[in-house]
């Protein structure tokens, strides 16, 4: 199984560079971000290789400009090889990367395809099947923020239950507050375009609508009340599981 890693320069020496020590050996994806308004720093850029050229298994993604999120998990779960990815932020610790791995794997082949670890979607496995099955986090979410919440209620909405959560001594949220500066913020470290776009806050973006609004008859997944989706989901890489037919006959 694969690792994916969400990073930007701002947590480059503080929390990455200690996280990517922690899964020594291990495969890694990294999705490395751009700053916002401003781009791909060069010098960042450059770190960023020399330092993944000393891990024989980390492969880095590159972005020009800054994307989200969802963006950003997406991509991770197209470029890996594996059927399931553990996919991390990368404020966190990990004390056992071998134990880790041995237990998401039992988790992944034994009891799910979707689950967060303690609790937390800022370590979770998902599975490429899932993905199409669910179409995918939702790429409209251009900044960063309730990617977990609109992901929870399409489980729901689709199987009737919430991804279940498994607990796992190995890994430690730091929980940074580190963020991009360039992004307007809405609550704490998340993005206020992502929160307006969940219709949670009210804004002066024209023409954007709102995906969700209260709803007593709704789901309330990881919001505060019941909500109902207003606008549908749209496709996305749909071609994803014509690769997954056919790439046996390459």
């Amino acid at each position: 199984m694969y690792i994916g890693i969400t990073t930007f320069k701002e947590r480059f020496r503080s929390h990455f560079i200690p996280l990517m020590k922690d899964l020594s050996g291990m495969n890694v994806i990294v999705a490395v971000n751009a700053s916002n308004g401003k781009g791909l720093d060069n010098d960042y850029r450059r770190d960023m290789l020399k330092f993944l050229a000393d891990h024989d298994n980390a492969s880095p993604i590159f972005y020009q400009e800054m994307r989200g999120l969802a963006k950003m998990w997406n991509d991770l779960v197209v470029h890996s090889p594996t059927s399931h990815i553990l996919i991390l932020n990368d404020d966190l610790r990990v004390s056992n990367a071998k134990a880790l791995m041995d237990r998401v794997y039992q988790i992944s082949t034994t009891h799910a395809n979707m689950f967060t670890l303690n609790g937390s979607w800022s370590h979770f496995v998902t599975s490429r099947k899932m993905m199409m099955e669910l179409n995918w986090f939702d790429e409209r979410l251009l900044g960063f923020g309730e990617e977990d919440g609109d992901m929870m209620y399409r489980h729901i909405e689709t199987y009737g239950f919430m991804p279940p959560s498994f607990e796992c001594p190995h890994i430690h949220n730091v929980s940074s507050d580190v963020r991009d500066n360039g992004v307007k913020p809405g609550v704490a470290k998340y993005s206020l375009f992502n929160r307006a776009f969940a219709g949670f806050c009210e804004h002066d973006i024209p023409t954007l609508p709102k995906k969700y609004s209260p709803d007593r008859n709704g789901i309330q997944a990881m919001f505060n009340v019941p909500m109902k989706a207003q606008i549908e989901n749209k496709t996305q890489y749909p071609y994803e599981e014509f690769f997954d037919a056919y790439k046996g006959y390459l």
